[in-house]
């Protein structure tokens, strides 16, 4: 027994469920009583002596010290208890780094003290990992759990059943996003909507490696902070179905949503100018420097502007409290929720000139494939003709590009230039022999060109198995007589297949196989991958970053600016791209009519979505495709 009556913890304990709190002593016995009766329900799946709980009180509190002492429902269950009276308060993140670094479970689960388990809970997160480590998933995973809310009374204003209504949506949307669905692209929002904390597990080893949550958060993102770290890192979040709490939420949505706004711009301050990250989750700190040119506009108002822009927030939300229209509604969202956030950017110490020099020069990358006459439509999409390859030289050369060394890359704290760009080849053709090495120091190009390496000095094998034409690929003395004269070459795996199709050992030998074979011919490191046909997930991209690449490419264009290292973009020049698009494809990345969509596309996403159906359907219907199915 310790001290407080509680039997020892034992060897062999597979979870530690660690519960920090701040005096919500009412709410925490809530939390209490229902994990108890989780694993008493589970007793016989899980073996006695095998769960423990911590509960971390940030800061004295005498209500929370009694209810320490006459707690024991979750002793009768067989289940170490460990309070841990933190001497004053931290902060979340202190709270439940203190009560890992106390746990001596394979697995650490964090649970907030107004959260209810649903029977099922605990046992489900374990054997979700048990699981996945059966089927040879790897060491570098998270389990999400799902978290519902608890009924409550409606929200007293028409403001704020609105916002609940959106709350429950982003609820749902961050469920599927957690689903781990094995499609055949990086979800382009994978690393902003990457978030771990409550009702989340890992192992405890793994969260010892990344550092545990960050001590500066204590107010807020601390969860969407570690996610986004964890993300980075390569590990993949798996949604478990099976694992279900209930919060209690009893907020005012209205208050509640304009404190998290403001602090959303202290925190997004705090991790880009003090711990110095660049992630899509800070970028949103750059919107009135880059992005579509609109929403620049406007939030640069916003921040000069900021008591007018109040007001007329103010004048929406009346409008919404007295009809409940959707538009107002969401206009005022916008309007005050932008505000909000400048103003707490503001308070963290961030001025206009700061927020300039962080909204750096994009990196520009471009792709290509083989410089050749195409002879059919499909080929078209690929190559480009000599022709137009020496006139793209052409424009970039009097526009003042410049091609930069690959290796720069490699360095975070690169600047990079307005003109500057990385040039790429996939796959090696040996016409790139022929028709890039020739004309390299003319133009100062020092390109980077992926190879398959089992095919080197063979056929285009998978290009012929779609029904394209036979190609010869570099032999390896071409490679080599490059490499000497400033050539650098990344990784296209062994035999070019499709990724995402491929069972775990095979995909590991593409990956990580080719890696170390291109080494081993080079005889340097190869930091950077390309995947093949652009086709990748999740699941991809851990093996990826497993392999110890710094980099991967995508096939997804436009421009890199605070992007995901391992989905980065590239912007493609082919027979299809017309001549006079060339400067307009090198200063945005895509085509002029993508360039309008992302213009309009802040726009559009400010209506409600009540307003954007019926001009969807209208649209479609103008242009020949019938009406869209209900959403």
């Amino acid at each position: 027994m310790n001290g407080s009556g509680e039997p020892e913890r034992g060897n062999g304990i597979a979870i530690s469920v660690v519960i920090p709190t701040c005096r919500r002593a009412a709410s925490l016995r809530g939390t209490l009583n229902s994990l108890a009766a989780d694993l008493e329900t589970d007793a016989g799946s899980l073996e006695r002596g095998t769960a423990e709980v911590l509960v971390v009180c940030d800061g004295e509190d005498a209500a929370t010290r009694e209810l320490s002492q006459d707690h024991r429902k979750l002793v009768a269950a067989g289940v170490p208890v460990e309070w841990i009276f933190l001497d004053q308060n931290q902060g979340l993140s202190a709270a439940r780094n203190a009560g890992a670094a106390r746990a001596q479970g394979e697995l650490l689960l964090f649970l907030d003290d107004d959260m209810e388990a649903v029977p099922g809970l605990v046992r489900s997160h374990v054997e979700a990992h048990a699981h996945l480590r059966e089927a040879g998933e790897g060491f570098h995973f998270a389990v999400c759990g799902r978290i519902r809310e608890a009924a409550r009374a409606p929200q007293a204003t028409r403001t704020g059943r609105l916002l609940e209504e959106g709350w429950k949506r982003t609820l749902e949307y961050a469920e599927a996003a957690r689903s781990e669905q094995e499609i055949v692209s990086i979800p382009l929002d994978a690393v902003e909507t990457s978030c771990f904390g409550a009702n989340c597990s890992i192992r405890r080893e793994l969260f010892a490696e990344v550092g545990g949550f960050q001590p500066a958060l204590r107010e807020m993102d601390e969860e969407m902070e570690l996610g986004c770290r964890l993300y980075l890192r390569g590990v993949r979040f798996r949604l478990e179905p099976g694992a279900e709490v209930l919060h209690r939420n009893d907020k005012e949505m209205v208050a509640y949503f304009r404190r998290c706004w403001r602090l959303g711009g202290r925190c997004d301050a705090l991790r880009a100018t003090e711990l110095g990250e660049r992630s899509a989750q800070t970028r949103r700190l750059l919107r009135m420097d880059s992005g579509a040119a609109l929403a620049q506009m406007v939030n640069r108002m916003l921040w000069e502007f900021p008591e007018a822009a109040h007001r007329t927030a103010q004048l929406l939300h009346s409008w919404t409290e007295r009809t409940g229209w959707r538009l107002s509604f969401r206009l005022w969202h916008d309007i005050e929720r932008q505000t909000l956030y400048w103003e707490g950017a503001r308070e963290a110490g961030c001025d206009r000139q700061e927020l300039r020099e962080l909204a750096t020069n994009p990196v520009r990358v471009l792709m290509l494939h083989s410089i050749a006459t195409p002879t059919d439509e499909r080929e078209e999409s690929y190559y480009l003709s000599p022709g137009r390859w020496r006139a793209l030289l052409d424009s970039m050369k009097c526009e003042g590009y410049s091609c930069a060394d690959p290796c720069k890359l490699e360095d975070i704290a690169a600047v990079w230039g307005t003109r500057e760009f990385i040039l790429t080849f996939d796959d090696g053709y040996d016409d790139f022999y022929t028709q890039v090495f020739p004309l390299m120091e003319a133009y100062g190009l020092r390109p980077l060109v992926f190879l398959p390496v089992e095919w080197i000095g063979k056929e285009n094998c998978w290009d012929q198995a779609n029904g394209l034409r036979p190609r010869r690929l570099l032999t390896l003395d071409q490679i080599r007589e490059l490499q000497r004269h400033g050539v650098r070459f990344g990784s296209h795996t062994l035999s070019h297949p499709s990724l995402p199709g491929l069972a775990a050992d095979a995909l590991r030998r593409e990956v990580g196989d080719s890696k170390q074979r291109l080494e081993d011919l080079l005889g340097e490191a190869v930091p950077f991958f390309a995947y093949p046909f652009g086709e990748c997930n999740r699941r991809v991209r851990a093996a990826v970053i497993e392999a110890g690449y710094k980099m991967a490419f995508t096939t997804v264009e436009g421009l890199n600016l605070w992007q995901d290292p391992f989905a980065m973009r590239r912007t493609e020049f082919n027979d299809r791209v017309f001549m006079w698009n060339y400067n307009w494809k090198l200063r945005s990345g895509v085509e002029p009519r993508q360039q309008v969509k992302a213009e309009l596309a802040p726009l559009w996403s400010s209506l409600p979505r009540e307003l954007r159906r019926p001009i969807s359907s209208a649209w479609r219907r103008w242009r020949g495709h019938g009406a869209p199915p209900e959403s």
